[in-house]
This record gives C-alpha cells, sequence and structure tokens, in this order.
C-alpha cells in the first residue's frame, strides 16, 4: 500500500500579517493561527499518520501540536526543517525592505539564486538544508509510510522547487499559504505530487 507524505506550512503569526520576514526568529501563532491548528488536526482525524516531522521553531510546533494529540503521536524535531535564514532581513517588513534595498529586494523576488543579506544563507544553501532532511527522513522511514511534515513557506518553495526540478529562480511562482498542505504519494517506486498548496 502506498503512503502519503503531507508537508504543511505554519499557522499565521502576526509577522505573517504585517508582511515582515520571519526566518529564524522565533515567533507564536497569533489567534488566527491557533483556530488554524486546530482545524488542520481535525482534517486529519481520519487520515492515516505513522509520524510527524517538525521545524524547531515556535510557529512550526504550535501547527503540529494539536496533529500530534489528536493522532497520539511524537513530535520528531528537525534541525533543518528551519526556514530560510534571511540575516540582517529577519523582523523587517517587505515594504520597508523595498524602500531600503530596491535592488537587493529585486533580486528577492525575481533572481533569489543572486540574492544574499548580511548574515543570511543563500537560497541554493536552504533548498539543499532543506532537500537533504527530507531525503534523509523518507529513506529512514521507508515506503509505505503516511508522513507530516510541518515547515515554512520558504522552506515548501525551495523543497517542491528541488521535487519538481525547477529553476531555483521560478520558486515564488509556488504559492504557499499558512496551514496548506501539500500531497505527495508512492507510485511505483516513484514519488508523485498529488496536491499543492490545499487550504484547510
Amino acid at each position: 500500500m502506498s503512503g502519503k507524505i503531507y508537508i504543511i506550512r505554519h499557522g499565521i503569526t502576526s509577522d505573517n500579517k504585517k508582511k515582515s520576514l520571519q526566518g529564524q526568529r522565533d515567533t507564536h501563532l497569533n489567534g488566527q493561527g491557533l483556530i488554524q491548528a486546530e482545524r488542520l488536526a481535525e482534517y486529519f482525524t481520519e487520515l492515516p499518520l505513522d509520524a510527524i516531522y517538525c521545524s524547531p521553531l515556535i510557529r512550526a510546533k504550535e501547527t503540529a501540536n494539536p496533529l500530534a494529540r489528536i493522532k497520539g503521536l511524537p513530535l520528531n524535531i528537525l534541525e533543518d526543517l528551519k526556514e530560510v535564514n534571511f540575516g540582517s532581513w529577519e523582523g523587517v517588513e517587505m515594504q520597508e525592505l523595498d524602500k531600503l534595498y530596491p535592488e537587493e529586494m529585486h533580486n528577492f523576488i525575481a533572481a533569489p539564486s543572486k540574492w544574499r543579506a548580511e548574515g543570511a544563507e543563500t537560497f541554493a544553501e536552504a533548498q539543499e538544508r532543506v532537500w537533504q532532511a527530507f531525503k534523509v527522513t523518507l529513506h529512514k522511514e521507508g515506503n509505505g509510510r503516511n508522513l507530516a511534515f510541518v515547515t515554512h513557506g520558504g522552506a515548501i518553495r525551495l523543497l517542491m522547487g528541488k521535487f519538481l526540478e525547477m529553476d531555483l529562480d521560478k520558486i515564488w511562482k509556488i504559492s504557499v499559504y499558512n496551514t496548506s498542505i501539500t500531497t505527495i504519494y508512492e507510485w511505483d517506486g516513484h514519488l508523485v505530487l498529488e496536491e499543492l498548496n490545499r487550504t484547510i
């Protein structure tokens, strides 16, 4: 029997509302985000799930906790599921970044492969980090397992970009809403995208 892999973005935060770059800053879900996390858990009530893997950042854990509770599973924390490290840009609103760094912001959106802020990792470095964590975990779990990965918008775009063999500069063409679910399944020894950005 084929297993399914669910890749889930965390619920909404105040920084999401303000359109600030959170990166690896530890921020909590807001009230709406906590409701989203409960709805996410309810959605999985009748779906089989064998393991939950989660970014160590608070907003991801707060999203995954109701799911872990309803499924009776522990949270397996994976450091490399963290969001992209945006360096000196973290905590700054996108509108402000547009004013301060117009050229760099152009690269951020139009040519991510060329972007790097002070103290940040490149998108290529972040993509390799997240992809390796995903691959190693799938190998460890083996075939036929139903797995959830709770992570972040940028991390999911990079992961799916790699999975779909997209050019790194095209990753912003993928929408990833808060608590959306992207589903991959096993088919004849291969992984296949079933659904992208399903919103609960």
